[in-house]
């Protein structure tokens, strides 16, 4: 190869002598900040990582083609190869390129991206005369490049070689790039199978659509939010089928969004799509779009109400569907959202849509459901500092999450006040006799005392009252009217005898507290409380 010679005329005719850069990263960050202006090309990323390797640099150039660019210190390092490693591994992972355009010109740019002549750039010390054979013998888009350091101001850019390759791109890369869209993603869906004998992924995305609809109506989500929550849910496990997914599979809803924005899908659909997999671990922030909360409600109830349906309980601390995380990221969720929604209801239509027709198997799973999620309730408000037996008396079920909780931290708050105790202890009187009565209905006729009579006109007041705040889900409210029977009920235990001789009145005595039990039971089951 020939020898570039460069001298000094200022003055004295003298010979400048290169010296090689010590250190590489020395090489590499000068050229990064001044890319543009040594090879017209825009820097994007350093050190990005991939799977067995991590690019030295990379950009795109004047032609919108991507740039590789390797730096070695000498020439004895496999710069060649890994260069071509680099080049194949980012034609095969188009959409990683497209990500970082887009993070650093916007998405409106991806579409300018030139695939026809992505080029590798290698920046050295020196080559021999076998790389640029080589080169030139493999048809691949890689200029080598030699580098010169001339004290401290001068560096000198020699390219060796000139690669003549039009497209480096197959004609079948082309009809790939053409039809490679997440819209083709969603139909490859149909070749992945979700669970033994529950059909495939693309069958489940169309369970999502319908359940995620059904949620979102139930907490009256607006029309435009159900429209974008079903695009969403169909959409949402595309990304699984793509290449950077399967080689890195932390990213799924991730490039599922990414891929949605550069379809030209709207920000509220990428946005569900990368949401629905929240949260993702313990502590991790719940969806908080609604679109978001509803793809990702209906995407584990149905994770859980197929596995369950398969007779795959968790016992133990065997889970290897990791549905205990995904039934608190429901309780979370729901608990975050403040949405009133019945766990049945879900798993009912859940249950429908993955066509469990035998009532026998229906009744199981919901029972199964029922207490998987009771189970998951408690834990979130022993997390919360609720008190084990508060946890007891107010959480006799879970099919009601946001309501439940809100009603035990309130419970909670008012026991520890004190101004419940002498209340409670009414409330357990009322309980502890009513067990023995035949039925609820009450005759105001056979009311012979004014201390029952008192203890019947504080009651229907008081119930309408109750019913009103918790239908507002005003708990605090509704425990408080509630205390509003305490000196009636006391009265009444003082001066009238429940257990008459006259089997109407006694009888009638009993349906009156009955029918006060259960109003007091609306809240919780105070004989459960520890005082």
């Amino acid at each position: 190869m020939s020898e570039i010679k460069l001298f000094s005329i200022k003055n004295d005719v003298k010979q400048l002598i290169p010296s090689e850069v010590l250190l590489e990263k020395e090489l590499q960050n000068l050229i990064e900040d001044n890319m543009e202006k040594f090879f017209g090309v825009r820097f994007l990323k350093s050190e990005y990582v991939i799977t067995n390797g991590r690019m030295d640099s990379i950009g795109i150039d004047e032609n919108n083609c991507p740039v590789i660019v390797e730096y070695k210190r000498s020439n004895n390092e496999n710069i060649i190869n890994q260069g071509l490693f680099y080049l194949d591994w980012l034609l095969d992972h188009k959409d990683a390129f497209h990500m970082l355009v887009a993070e650093k010109y916007g998405y409106e740019y991806v579409k300018n991206i030139d695939w026809s002549a992505p080029c590798v750039i290698c920046i050295a010390s020196n080559f021999t005369r076998y790389d640029i054979h080589a080169i030139n013998q493999m048809q691949k888009n890689i200029k080598l490049v030699k580098y010169k350091k001339y004290s401290n101001d001068l560096i000198l850019f020699e390219h060796l070689n000139s690669p003549k390759v039009e497209n480096i791109v197959h004609q079948k890369d082309l009809i790939s790039r053409k039809n490679n869209n997440y819209k083709t993603h969603v139909e490859k869906l149909k070749t992945v199978v979700f669970q033994e004998g529950l059909g495939t992924i693309y069958d489940k995305a169309n369970r999502l659509a319908e359940l995620s609809a059904f949620i979102g109506e139930k907490v009256n989500a607006t029309e435009a939010e159900i429209k974008t929550t079903k695009r969403a849910a169909i959409l949402a496990k595309a990304d699984l089928v793509s290449a950077m997914v399967c080689e890195f599979t932390e990213l799924q809803g991730i490039m599922g969004r990414e891929y949605a924005l550069l379809d030209g899908e709207g920000q509220e659909v990428a946005t569900a799509i990368y949401e629905h997999y929240m949260p993702r671990f313990a502590g991790d922030a719940e969806p908080a779009s609604v679109a978001g909360r509803l793809v990702s409600l209906a995407d584990k109830m149905d994770n859980i109400v197929a596995t369950f349906s398969r007779g795959l309980v968790p016992t133990g601390s065997q889970d290897p569907f990791a549905l205990r995380r995904q039934a608190l990221g429901i309780v979370h969720t729901i608990i975050e959202a403040n949405y009133t929604i019945s766990i049945s209801e879900i798993a009912d239509k859940a249950m429908d849509l993955l066509n469990i027709t035998d009532s026998e198997k229906r009744a199981e799973i919901q029972k199964n459901v029922a207490e998987f999620f009771t189970l998951r309730l408690k834990n979130v408000l022993g997390d919360n500092d609720v008190r084990y037996d508060i946890i007891d008396a107010v959480l006799e079920n879970a099919d009601e999450i946001a309501g439940t909780y809100a009603k035990a931290c309130v419970t909670a708050q008012e026991i520890a006040s004190g101004v419940l105790n002498d209340a409670i202890q009414a409330f357990v009187r009322v309980g502890n006799i009513s067990k023995k009565a035949e039925n609820n209905v009450i005759n105001e006729a056979l009311f012979t005392l004014d201390e029952e009579k008192a203890l019947y006109n504080t009651y229907v007041v008081v119930a309408k009252d109750v019913e009103t705040a918790l239908n507002n889900k005003d708990y605090k409210t509704a425990i408080d009217k509630m205390q509003e029977l305490t000196a009636p009920i006391n009265n009444f235990f003082d001066n009238v005898m429940v257990m008459d001789k006259d089997e109407q009145i006694k009888n009638n005595r009993l349906a009156l507290l009955k029918n006060i039990d259960t109003l007091i039971k609306s809240i919780a089951d105070f004989g459960k409380i520890v005082l």
